[in-house]
């Protein structure tokens, strides 16, 4: 076998192990990127952003949990291959209880998905105001 050869294979091997390490065998969601990850969310408004990885339970009524900024949004869907959520970063969330919501602050935030598999790996989001 010549040595270009043994050198592309060898390249294979590894991008292939690459990416079996960031898939769990039993299906545990994954994050890859959040799309875009610095956003300049609007007083009153909300910015899509897309979150893109595997695992993520597929297709509507959704049954994934989006975990961010200390609240969780239930019931979310993702696409036909369960590898994006497009996800609407709003103004304000809920506190709790019957208190007012309270406005999402300038700073950075996680993002983790909950499915009935398990809780994926966090990315952050960065928020300016």
């Amino acid at each position: 076998m010549n040595r270009k050869l043994l050198i592309v294979c060898a390249m294979a091997i590894l991008a292939s192990c690459a990416h079996f390490r960031h898939s769990d065998a039993n299906g545990t969601p994954h994050i890859d990127a959040v799309r875009p990850d610095s956003v300049l969310l609007p007083r009153g408004g909300f910015v899509d952003i897309a979150i893109v990885g595997r695992g993520f339970a597929a297709g509507m009524p959704g049954s994934n949990t989006i975990e961010f900024a200390g609240t969780t949004i239930t019931s979310v869907a993702a696409d036909a291959a369960g590898t994006s959520i497009r996800f609407a970063v709003p103004d304000m969330i809920s506190s709790g209880g019957e208190a007012p919501p309270v406005p999402i602050e300038a700073g950075s935030y996680s993002i983790r998905i909950r499915t009935a598999a398990g809780v994926s790996n966090a990315m952050t989001v960065r928020i300016y105001r």
